[in-house]
C-alpha cells in the first residue's frame, strides 16, 4: 500500500522532492516496531516516483530565446523575466513573498552566484 500512496500524492505534488512524499508516507504507514525487512527500500520508492513524474515537470530551457513557461511557476513567486536582446543574456528576478519581507527590512542584502546546481544555458 505505501508504493500505491506514494504515487497518488506524487501525482498531485510534481515539485515536491520525491524522497520528501516517501518519507511522510512511510512514517504515517509504519507501526511502532516493524520488521526492517517487511518495508519498501525508501531510495527504490522516491526513484519509482520520479520517474513516474518525469513526463509531468517542464523541460529545460535550451537557449536564453526559451519561453519560459509560467504555468509552473507558483504566481508570486517569479517577479520578472528579463532578456537583453543586443546582448544575449537573460536575468530571472525570483522570489517568494516571504523572501521580498525579509529583504525588505534587511539593511544589507547579501548575494550568491552558485551556478553549478543550474543547466545549460544559465551556467
Amino acid at each position: 500500500m505505501t508504493g500505491a500512496e506514494v504515487k497518488k500524492r506524487a501525482k498531485n505534488e510534481v515539485f515536491r522532492s520525491a524522497m520528501t512524499i516517501v518519507e511522510e508516507v512511510m512514517a504515517k504507514n509504519t507501526t511502532s516496531d516493524p520488521l526492517p525487512c517487511s518495508l519498501p527500500n525508501p531510495y527504490n520508492l522516491s526513484r519509482a516516483d520520479n520517474r513516474n513524474r518525469q513526463g509531468k515537470k517542464p523541460t529545460h530551457l535550451r537557449d536564453l530565446t526559451s519561453n519560459l513557461d509560467k504555468n509552473h511557476v507558483p504566481d508570486d513567486f517569479l517577479l520578472e523575466d528579463i532578456f537583453v536582446y543586443g546582448m544575449c543574456t537573460c536575468h530571472l528576478i525570483i522570489s517568494s513573498l516571504k523572501q521580498k519581507d525579509i529583504l525588505k527590512d534587511a539593511r544589507t542584502w547579501y548575494c550568491d552566484v552558485t551556478f553549478r546546481v543550474v543547466k545549460d544555458p544559465f551556467t
